[in-house]
């Protein structure tokens, strides 16, 4: 997570972290790489799927279902795949899902388990359908951040590691 790299940059355990948070230690300088909009990522053949853009009140007239698909602190892929059957066998299984991890929200919009707003990147890297939202549309900044002293360890190129991040 964002604010654990901020903290290990901080306390000089590791040099350089790439982060989306906005606040950081005051001894660490930040780099803006680029700008993550965020969309609404969906499964195939979702009705979000003829839209170009949606409005954020498009995404809140979606059916409402929140659950908690982890164990003792662990994704369990069992009590994922359970709620999804279940959800199918009562016709409930198109909702807006509500999690902390991206990565949980991805799995389940895989499973056709409902929509979900995140980052653009996430869900490029998941292989996602999606679209922007608008009206507001919402963004996160990713930043690379490093202790001064650490600057010469790294050929510090903004567009390298912009490139970096993306293969």
């Amino acid at each position: 997570e964002s604010n654990t790299l901020n903290n290990l940059v901080f306390e000089n355990k590791l040099d350089f972290a790439i982060s989306c948070i906005p606040e950081f230690h005051k001894d660490l300088t930040k780099v803006l790489l680029y700008n993550d909009p965020f969309c609404v990522a969906f499964y195939k053949g979702h009705h979000f799927q003829n839209m170009k853009e949606i409005p954020i009140d498009e995404i809140r007239k979606e059916p409402n279902y929140n659950y908690r698909l982890t164990h003792k602190g662990k994704l369990d892929y069992k009590i994922i795949n359970n709620i999804v059957d279940e959800r199918i066998k009562n016709g409930k299984h198109r909702d807006v899902i509500y999690t902390n991890s991206e990565t949980t929200a991805s799995h389940c919009i895989k499973t056709g388990l409902g929509v979900a707003i995140i980052p653009e990147s996430v869900a490029i890297d998941y292989k996602l359908l999606f679209r922007e939202v608008v009206k507001p549309s919402i963004k996160r900044d990713i930043y690379f951040i490093y202790r001064d002293e650490n600057k010469d360890k790294i050929n510090f190129d903004t567009k390298a590691l912009k490139n970096a991040l993306w293969l």
